[in-house]
């Protein structure tokens, strides 16, 4: 509609309104114009079809504005009215985040809830620093620690770098943690008492500005922990690292007792480390103290806790595995006096047979891990053989049960046989017998030798069968003796198997091959050949065997035809 009014194509925004560019002596016929360009060349005007539409979405738009500011008038009114709930609903929502936080970290850290009582009592089983744990260390060495039982003080020995602040500085946070409600890296059961005061002497605070030297800083803090343990008791905890440093090693150590002394006697637990021998001796002679050392093997330290031990510094070992030149090592063990030097060629020679006992101790493991998987291979080799012969032992119950049943089945079946060609023989006999009362001489020839064939094909009953299998337990061998004469059992296939007989004649044979036998059989008398491994020499007689019938003469030759009977 506007297009040959417009000096460019498109449209555009200004104040919430779509304008388009109109050519300036067209303005007034496309609608409100609200700008023009720097050139003069192009006006910008709100066509009339939307004028309307536009006025009426900037008047909605005001009056959204107007109901946004009552809104948050009202709202604002409402929360000044419940200004004090909704600062105590704000520090009560704080109280539960910050313990949401404690309980995190203590997971963080692996940590149990300890108990938590008022008589200044630690008793940890596997105490961790919980800066390694949150460091990440997964191998992180725990330690058993216990104060204000049996003892009000823990004095810690051991080498230089070994792991004593550590156990100092973990002592101090357990305690902080279980002021603050937090889960302890403690082990099992743990028990962290309530501790008022928490006071630390640890690393140097030596300073230019406040005119403190490295002992100097000790003084001041020490006077500063005895101000803040006076009148607290038990509920005191106060660490004190590398106590007597930094002056005169006796003076030190003098003044060092003199103050632990005093707080113990204000009733605090203490925990300090030192190197001095006088603090050693005193802790062995004072009842209230308790020592402790880290444990230094194969010339390493392991950062192992060890109680009621006095550890040795190993300043020489020590500054040698960190590096020191050799020739400084060895010039200051020149300067030592000849019974630290000897002191020091035992601890070299107890570290050397340390070393050979753990070198032998773990040949003696691997020795035993072996023996132990052998042993293990034997066992499971004999169980597997077992099951073996269990699986076959099984599979010949199965087969001889299959041979059995198919045996059972065999018989079971020739019996079945036997006994439909017995009455089909009854049948011919009884047919021939009738035809021989009718025909004459022949017949009843026929019918005798019939009824000799009934009685060859006879099977044996169940008693005959027991005593054949009882009387004969197996065949005879090629060189076995047999002489014409001899009674024998044939065991050969049926029909003729358990038969018995006479032998008649032996027969030649090549080398290794059975010999053939002629026997005659007792129950029809007929002659038959078998091998001599198919016989069974017997001294029992035939049973139930007759002879046959010869005729005196020729029958004549019969008047029937029996070619087509059943037998």
């Amino acid at each position: 509609k506007y297009s040959a009014y417009l000096s460019d194509d498109g449209y555009m925004q200004f104040g919430g309104h779509y304008v388009l560019g109109v050519k300036p002596r067209f303005k007034e016929k496309v609608g409100r114009m609200f700008d023009e360009s720097r050139s003069g060349r192009t006006a910008y005007v709100e066509p009339f079809e939307v004028i309307e539409y536009a006025d009426g979405l900037s008047k909605s738009k005001k009056e959204l504005e107007r109901m946004v500011r009552r809104i948050y008038g009202n709202m604002s009114l409402a929360i000044s009215s419940a200004s004090e709930d909704l600062k105590r609903c704000l520090k009560a929502a704080a109280l539960i985040d910050l313990a949401r936080a404690r309980l995190f970290l203590g997971e963080d850290m692996e940590g149990e809830v300890p108990k938590v009582g008022d008589d200044g009592i630690i008793q940890v089983r596997q105490a961790r620093n919980p800066c390694l744990v949150l460091r990440g260390g997964k191998k992180v060495v725990g330690y058993r620690l216990e104060l204000g039982t049996s003892s009000q003080c823990l004095l810690l020995t051991g080498p230089n770098a070994g792991g004593k602040t550590v156990v100092l500085k973990t002592l101090g946070l357990l305690a902080l943690l279980a002021r603050c409600g937090i889960p302890i890296p403690g082990g099992e059961a743990p028990r962290v008492d309530f501790f008022e005061v928490v006071l630390a002497d640890v690393g140097d605070m030596q300073t230019i500005v406040d005119d403190l030297s490295t002992y100097s800083a000790h003084l001041v803090a020490s006077r500063i922990m005895l101000s803040a343990a006076e009148g607290v008791g038990p509920r005191a905890l106060v660490m004190v690292d590398e106590a007597a440093t930094g002056t005169d090693p006796q003076q030190g150590a003098a003044l060092a007792r003199a103050m632990l002394e005093s707080f113990l006697e204000m009733g605090a637990r203490v925990v300090t480390t030192t190197h001095s021998n006088q603090l050693k001796d005193w802790a062995f002679q004072d009842e209230r103290t308790m020592t402790a050392a880290m444990e230094y093997k194969l010339g390493r330290p392991t950062y192992r806790l060890t109680t009621n031990a006095v550890g040795e510094s190993h300043a020489i070992e020590t500054a040698q595995r960190l590096g020191l030149p050799t020739s400084i090592v060895q010039r200051a063990e020149q300067l030592l006096s000849d019974d630290q030097r000897q002191l020091l060629a035992l601890q070299r020679q107890a570290s050397a047979a340390e070393q050979d006992y753990v070198a032998a101790k773990l040949e003696a493991e691997e020795r035993e891990k072996i023996a132990t998987k052998a042993i293990g291979d034997a066992a499971a080799k004999e169980s597997d053989l077992a099951y073996r012969e269990k699986e076959i032992a099984e599979m010949e119950v199965n087969l001889k049960q299959r041979m059995e049943a198919l045996q059972r089945q065999m018989q079971a079946e020739l019996k079945a046989r036997v006994e439909v060609k017995e009455r089909q023989f009854q049948d011919a006999v009884l047919r021939l017998k009738t035809e021989a009362q009718k025909g004459g001489s022949r017949l009843r020839i026929v019918g005798d030798a019939l009824e000799d064939l009934r009685v060859e094909f006879k099977p044996p009953t169940d008693q005959e069968r027991a005593q054949e299998k009882s009387s004969i337990p197996g065949t005879m061998g090629i060189r076995d003796p047999l002489n014409v004469g001899d009674w024998v059992v044939v065991l050969a296939d049926p029909p003729w198997h358990g038969l018995k007989g006479q032998v008649e004649k032996l027969h030649l044979a090549a080398s290794g091959r059975a010999p053939q036998v002629s026997v005659r059989i007792g129950a029809t008398g007929k002659l038959k050949e078998f091998y001599k491994t198919e016989l069974k020499r017997t001294q029992a007689p035939p049973q139930n065997a007759r002879k046959l019938k010869k005729p005196k003469q020729e029958a004549a030759a019969p008047t029937r035809n029996y070619s087509n009977m059943m037998f």
